[in-house]
């Protein structure tokens, strides 16, 4: 892995790949993991009678599609799946830590917003909840209580109420427990569209948000480019990073996980910082909103991975506190 060479793709394209950044052996307990939850609700699903059989000896992504066929699992993310132990040694593997500590530019990280996604074949009853339409995460954490993206031209206070996460950097990352391509799925970007700022967008009734404005329609707009990932790749992408996913035409599952990172509390801002904030947002604007927005997290301790620092100055990891299993 070139860090140096990822960071200029990240600061040109807005996303970079992180190739094999993790190993197939630290990702081994989190599949274990996913399976025990598949067949907790195997079990579940067989007591309540809307399964006929629990395909106990099928592969965990063919099990849970061979699942689906006989009743509608539709979800967009799986939280549960993804807390504990084996969570926490991803996020905080040294290499992956590493690298972000160079696309965010700070000398400390936080870390939130962890959840574990099976997109079901796209026969399955309910797998088009799984398909992303193109979208920049800062939607999601600037929508409203009716699921509008909020947008504010001018510099507001920030409140409990009315945090702007395109204010600030957020790092995303994708990961695959399986070798991905566009044919299951995998992940398809608009390169540059993190330079488009934060676009109005709103929340359908499946839970996916979508932009008021097609992306793929502007006049600028880049041809998609689909990421093919194998197994202990990492992608990073900005929080105003267009990016989305289509059917999977296979008939297993694709398994993934995603959190984001951000600068942790009171961090420093190292040299040569690679995705400089838009030049209408102030320093003092967006270490504002960063703080509020972590000390809102950090107050809500159900939320997946809300409130854990992984590195400190110096680049010590440090547990502020394991999301507990649910």
């Amino acid at each position: 892995m070139e860090t140096e060479s990822c960071r200029v793709e990240y600061e040109e394209g807005g996303y970079c790949v992180l190739r094999g950044v993790l190993t197939n052996e630290q990702l081994e307990p989190m599949r274990r993991r996913v399976a025990r939850e598949v067949d907790a609700m195997a079990a579940r699903l067989y007591e309540e009678e809307k399964i006929g059989e629990l395909h106990q000896h099928a592969p965990v992504g063919q099990r849970l599609a061979l699942l689906g066929a006989q009743t509608n699992l539709a979800k967009r993310s799986w939280s549960a799946a993804c807390q504990g132990e084996e969570l926490f040694h991803l996020v905080t593997a040294p290499p992956l830590l590493d690298a972000v500590a160079r696309l965010l530019g700070t000398d400390t990280i936080h870390f939130h917003g962890a959840t574990c996604r099976p997109k079901l074949p796209w026969r399955c009853p309910g797998a088009v909840v799984a398909e992303q339409p193109y979208h920049q995460d800062s939607q999601y954490f600037n929508s409203g209580v009716d699921g509008a993206v909020v947008l504010r031209p001018e510099s507001p206070p920030v409140t409990e109420k009315w945090i702007d996460s395109s204010r600030f950097h957020i790092v995303s990352c994708w990961v695959p427990l399986s070798d991905t391509s566009v044919r299951n799925g995998g992940l398809q970007f608009l390169e540059g569209s993190h330079r488009w700022g934060l676009q109005p967008g709103q929340r359908g009734e499946d839970g996916n948000m979508r932009s008021i404005d097609d992306p793929l329609q502007r006049v600028d707009a880049p041809p998609p480019v689909a990421v093919d990932c194998r197994i202990g790749d990492v992608v990073c992408f900005s929080n105003l990073t267009y990016h989305g996913s289509g059917p999977n035409y296979t008939d297993s599952v694709r398994w993934s996980l995603d959190w984001r990172y951000s600068a942790g509390p009171g961090s420093v801002r190292l040299s040569d910082l690679p995705l400089r904030r838009p030049p209408q947002v102030a320093a003092s604007d967006e270490l504002a909103a960063r703080e509020a927005y972590i000390a809102r997290l950090q107050k809500q301790q159900g939320q997946v991975g809300a409130g854990m620092v992984v590195r400190t100055v110096c680049g010590r990891a440090v547990r502020a506190f394991l999301p507990p299993s649910l």
